[in-house]
């Protein structure tokens, strides 16, 4: 779980790690790419790749990787919803 002021920079070991949903937590996260975090997977090892998703009320995934320093944030889903048939 992902702590009031974390960084998430420093998250690098491959799992799934949950942030609380209070703007409290979220909004004191460094490098996050949205004000809203829900959770975000991280793969591992080289190159470590972070797939951030947001809650329900924004609906956005980003994902960055690390490569002698971590990439920019790319968005890779928005808000528009659609669900498998």
């Amino acid at each position: 779980m992902a702590s009031s002021n974390s960084d998430l920079n420093t998250f690098t070991k491959p799992g799934v790690v949950y942030v609380s949903a209070s703007g409290a937590t979220t909004t004191t996260l460094s490098n996050r790419p949205s004000d809203i975090v829900e959770a975000f997977i991280l793969f591992a090892p080289m190159p470590t790749v972070q797939i951030l998703i947001t809650t329900w009320a924004e609906l956005h995934m980003y994902k960055r990787s690390y490569d002698n320093g971590w990439q920019k944030w790319q968005k890779i889903v928005g808000t528009a919803v659609e669900y498998a048939q």
